[in-house]
């Protein structure tokens, strides 16, 4: 529904560019090309990007306009209208079809809409076809599910029954929804009736629904000097509104007959009212909008008919499509390559990742510290340990694999020095990981070979643990929160002496214990690696810091 809306609203602004026509395109590339600031070249770049969309349409509408009147052309579309259920379905296939094979129902929705304009098509014949890409777009969440994981799979077949099934209920409902429509976009655009040329002044039907419609302003009557003037005495000629003054007030408006629009109003529909150029072309400007509000009310419609069967759709989905019994091979949830064209986003999603590792790593010192007493912990407790770190070492490999991905495509230097530094932040916590499966296999070969540390050591090791540990929460949750403000990093500085000092502290007090033979020799070496274990923990974790602030 989000998505519907800001059609609508991208819709306005893409016609007000095109009816700028190319300056308002030129202004933007402008900008695009020599400004200096991100947030100006990525809005200019948007502007680029819908002015061409629309600009595109209005090429395709100039180029549909002579396939009206190509032989065998209406003889066609003859066989596809949807004047019966059948021909509704007829319809609806053409549209799933097309959209299928071209993969993309911007552009049949598009070409649709250009072959409307032009009266090649009608609005319930668009509307039928409109219908039918709304299934056929589903043949790419299909197609990107194949080989995918279980809750993609699930999502493209969610996509499929969504659509189908609206569809579906849609065509039982064609006429009185498309009649609707029709009302709707007659009531919202009837203001957009520029032009009405009246060659008879004494037509009081038309003065009467001008009247009803308050369109009395459009109405242009021939005075006396054989020129089309209006109530607030503009004047119409050639295509160019002029006002009171002389000057031109409006250009390139077409005008409308009053006896179509009255044939039209009368049934209540003016999506297929034809507007009359002044090169002496014919065009429909109102089925755009129909179509678009046909397109619209489906989507919002149909959303609201599934909202209450949501838990139904998602029983329906998990048992369509089980989960596996065997573990999937571990991978990233959050990326996707289909992503790495738009990296603004792909960078967000790449930084989700991080967020993960975080937090595994986070996990992994909780799950270390039962094996620092005397007590044996479970074997499958030192099991999760080393798959968690195995894991990391695969999300580390495909998250640098992705922003290396993103790092070879022209993207500004911004983006550029957060995935350098995303690309770091990965790399230190696979190190972080991998120092504390090192402890982990230390305290292991301890237990082994049936040695103990004496109490004061054990003390010791803890106190450092739950230190590393806290300094290892900081950085998950300045991950999390994107914290890089200067208090942050003066907090990791403060608590990173400290860690310093301490393990300074329990060596010297390890020494002491060692000369007073309170602790084993032969362990000694053991200790001391994992104390230096601890200290390179806490500089990958401030090196992560320093990358969120800025400073590397």
């Amino acid at each position: 529904m989000a998505l519907e809306i800001i059609f609508q609203v991208c819709g306005g602004l893409g016609i007000f560019l095109l009816g700028m026509k190319n300056m308002s395109l030129g202004i933007a590339t402008f900008f695009y090309l020599f400004s200096k600031k991100d947030t100006i070249r990525f809005f200019a770049m948007f502007l680029v990007g819908l002015g061409m969309v629309f600009f595109g349409l209005q090429l395709m509408k100039n180029g549909f306009a002579p396939i009206k009147t190509l032989p065998g052309f209406e003889e066609l579309f003859m066989k596809f209208q949807p004047d019966s259920y059948l021909g509704v379905l007829k319809c609806v296939m053409v549209g799933a079809l097309l959209t299928a094979i071209v993969q993309s129902s911007s552009a049949t929705l598009g070409i649709t809409i250009a072959l409307a304009l032009t009266g090649a098509i009608n609005f319930h014949t668009a509307a039928a076809l409109i219908l039918g890409e709304n299934i056929g777009t589903t043949i790419t969440a299909l197609l990107a599910s194949l080989g995918a994981y279980t809750n993609a799979k699930r999502a493209a077949y969610a996509h499929v029954i969504f659509n189908v099934i609206g569809v579906f209920w849609i065509t039982l409902l064609f006429v009185p929804y498309t009649n609707l429509v029709a009302r709707v976009n007659t009531w919202a655009e009837i203001d957009n009736i520029p032009v009405i040329v009246v060659t008879d002044e004494n037509d009081s039907k038309i003065r009467e629904y001008a009247k009803k419609y308050e369109i009395e302003e459009s109405l242009y009557f021939e005075n006396t000097d054989g020129q089309q003037v209006n109530s607030k005495g503009h004047r119409f000629d050639q295509g160019i509104i002029y006002d009171e003054n002389g000057e031109t007030f409006k250009e390139n408006v077409s005008y409308v007959l009053p006896m179509d629009f009255i044939e039209q109003i009368e049934q209540g529909d003016l999506t297929n009212l034809s507007f009359y150029t002044s090169e002496g072309k014919t065009e429909y400007p109102l089925t755009g909008s129909a179509i678009a509000f046909t397109h619209s009310g489906f989507n919002i419609a149909n959303t609201l008919l599934f909202l209450p069967f949501v838990g139904l759709l998602s029983r329906f989905l998990m048992w369509l499509v089980p989960d596996k019994k065997k573990a999937e091979v571990p991978h990233l949830t959050y990326l996707n390559v289909r992503m790495l064209d738009t990296p603004a986003i792909a960078i967000e999603q790449s930084y989700k990742e991080l967020i993960k590792m975080g937090a595994m790593a986070k996990e992994m010192m909780a799950g270390l510290k039962p094996f620092l007493s005397n007590d044996k912990p479970r074997p499958e407790a030192a099991e999760v340990i080393f798959q968690q770190e195995n894991d990391l070492d695969v999300i580390q490999k495909e998250v640098a694999e992705f922003i290396g991905e993103i790092m070879t495509g022209s993207i500004p230097h911004e983006l550029m020095q957060e995935a350098s530094g995303q690309l770091r932040i990965a790399d230190e916590l696979e190190s972080v990981s991998d120092y504390i499966q090192g402890l982990l296999k230390l305290r292991l070969k301890v237990q082994d070979t049936g040695q103990k540390f004496s109490d004061g050591g054990l003390r010791d090791l803890i106190e450092l643990h739950n230190k590393v540990d806290q300094y290892i929460d900081l950085i998950a949750d300045g991950l999390e929160r994107s914290n890089d403000t200067p208090e942050y990093f003066s907090e990791m500085q403060v608590k990173g002496i400290a860690v310093t000092n301490l393990m300074k502290e329990c060596r010297s007090r390890h020494l002491e214990r060692v000369t007073k033979a309170e602790d084993n020799p032969l362990m000694s070496l053991i200790y001391t690696d994992m104390l230096t274990a601890y200290r390179r923990i806490k500089d990958h974790a401030f090196n992560i810091a320093e990358v969120l602030i800025g400073e590397k």
